[in-house]
């Protein structure tokens, strides 16, 4: 059974719904306000605010204000899990953080005790089509916590917010920082800042050296020749290019390339 309910998390008042027949509201706010960093990134982003239990893979809480930023309702990703919220992220990005981002986050968690789990935040950028079907870039912060029993994930507390007039290419920034409190007054200090760029893995070797090649001016017949291949494969090629990268024309093209450094 779905309820909503008012919390008040770092200043910030939001109506949230959840499972009450898994979760009660007390166990909620001690999950919110035990890891909750919201009080210092909250007002800034206005974010959806969640929590995930990765045990029942379920978004056991998650505040209303996400029908305006993906469309779906609270009680639609409730009862649909979270597999089903994965499989609206735009492939690339859901492959990069489930096989590389996750497990990173995992294993240095591992070395850190688990009582200090709380102070460490995750942040990552992903694309995901809305119910609209359009697709935009969403930034997320979240707390997750290990379970001290099978050191897998448990919870995941965070906030997500729509950055899609921030964010024109498609990289994924990954962040662990430190949230240190001194005098009651939060502050965060940088651990780890990598980047990834899937769209890269949208192309082919092939197709990433023609694409390439296109960038210095050379045209379809040049580059026939000079990779011995037939001038139709290489306008096959650019085709294929142009389709998987969204893009209308040549020029829009070789400028994906250079956004993402695949060129």
């Amino acid at each position: 059974m779905n309820k909503n309910e008012s919390f008040n998390i770092g200043g910030l008042s939001l109506t949230m719904q959840y499972f009450s027949d898994k979760i009660n509201k007390a166990s909620v706010d001690e999950l919110l306000n035990n890891y909750g960093y919201l009080e210092t990134s909250g007002r800034l982003l206005a974010p959806t605010t969640y929590i995930l239990d990765y045990e029942l893979k379920k978004f056991i809480a998650i505040s209303g204000n996400v029908m305006n930023l993906i469309g779906y309702s609270p009680s639609y990703l409730l009862d649909n899990g979270y597999d089903s919220f994965l499989e609206l992220l735009v492939k690339e990005d859901m492959l990069t953080i489930v096989e590389k981002i996750r497990p990173y986050d995992v294993n240095f968690l591992k070395s850190i005790p688990h009582e200090e789990h709380g102070k460490y935040i995750f942040s990552q950028n992903y694309r995901i089509k809305t119910a609209s079907d359009t697709i935009v870039t969403l930034f997320q912060q979240n707390t997750l916590i290990l379970s001290p029993e099978t050191g897998l994930p448990h919870y995941n507390i965070g906030i997500v917010s729509d950055i899609s007039h921030l964010k024109n290419d498609t990289s994924i920034l990954h962040k662990i920082e430190k949230m240190i409190n001194h005098d009651n007054i939060h502050e965060k200090v940088m651990i780890y800042s990598t980047t990834f760029y899937p769209s890269s893995e949208l192309l082919t070797s092939r197709e990433v050296e023609i694409l390439k090649l296109i960038a210095e001016g050379m045209n379809s017949k040049a580059i026939a020749k000079k990779l011995f291949l037939s001038d139709s494969t290489v306008i096959n090629h650019r085709k294929n290019m142009i389709s998987k990268s969204s893009s209308k024309n040549v020029a829009q093209m070789i400028s994906y390339g250079i956004r993402n450094k695949i060129i």
